[in-house]
């Protein structure tokens, strides 16, 4: 009888490439305090079938139990979360069947459903019980007024900014080549060379993710050359990818990898001369 850890388990059969149906069910998280129960069962049929001698002892590397956790019951909080108006009691009933046991005010929760952590997780039981067709439609109460952020206030001005002056904004995938830095001319000491490798690429295209959206933008500009769209001005609010070793404030980031266009309203204010409003 054996107990793996779960997290472990699925992290070595996806780095591997192989899924079983016993990755699968230890990954999912098992309950360690049955694997005495199961070693006891199987003691048992082999003496019965008398294919052995069963001995006295148990040898246990991990001899470490899960206790039964404790949660509150708090049926205005699960109402709210499902819109019902159930009771305490009815909530009990609903409980007790799947193996819950109450101690007061407080739910103890059988040692095979790690899952059980806090009220949501009460909530999400009672509903399946009740039925998810059966919860009733409700309007949202005390919703906040949400607010943009000061990230999201730039990103917002850069695009009605580049967008009035002709740029077509553009999304590019966030990973690419390191062929791509020698394509630009990139110094072989730069920082920007340090990157973030992928574990499972598609290709030698798509083996590490960008540092800098230069690349992706000069492949879009080239394509559209390609296909004699010369007038092509484009822009990306593009995410990179920093290791974390040379990772830095935003603040202190140099704006070097910028496009012209950004750089210039970022930093200095300034719209470049050769560019005119859109209509």
């Amino acid at each position: 009888s054996a107990m793996f850890n779960g997290p472990s388990v699925r992290t070595t059969a996806k780095k591997i490439g192989l899924r079983t149906e016993s990755s699968g069910r230890f990954e999912k998280g098992l309950d360690p305090n049955t694997c005495r129960r199961a070693l006891e069962r199987a003691l048992e049929l082999v003496q019965m079938l008398d294919a052995g001698d069963v001995v006295n002892g148990i040898i246990d590397v991990y001899p470490v139990t899960r206790e039964k956790r404790r949660i509150p019951l708090r049926p205005n909080t699960i109402n709210t979360l499902l819109g019902t108006d159930l009771s305490r009691e009815e909530m009990i009933n609903i409980l007790l069947p799947l193996g819950f046991e109450m101690d007061g005010d407080e739910i103890i929760c059988p040692t095979d459903r790690w899952d059980m952590e806090r009220d949501c997780d009460v909530a999400e039981e009672v509903a399946r019980y009740v039925g998810y067709n059966r919860l009733p439609s409700t309007v949202m109460k005390g919703v906040a007024q949400a607010r943009p952020t000061a990230r999201q206030d730039f990103d917002e001005l850069m695009t009605r900014t580049l967008a009035g002056y002709g740029l077509w904004e553009c999304e590019t995938f966030s990973f690419y080549s390191r062929k791509c830095f020698d394509l630009i001319n990139l110094a072989e000491n730069d920082p920007l060379r340090n990157v973030v490798e992928i574990s499972n690429p598609l290709g030698e295209d798509t083996s590490i993710m960008r540092t800098t959206a230069l690349p992706s933008l000069l492949e879009v500009v080239a394509r559209n050359y390609s296909a004699r769209a010369a007038d092509c001005a484009v822009y990306e609010l593009a995410t990179e990818y920093i290791p974390s070793p040379i990772a830095h404030e935003v603040a202190d980031n140099d704006f070097n990898n910028y496009p012209a266009l950004c750089e210039k309203l970022a930093v200095e204010g300034k719209t470049p001369s050769d560019l005119l409003p859109t209509e």
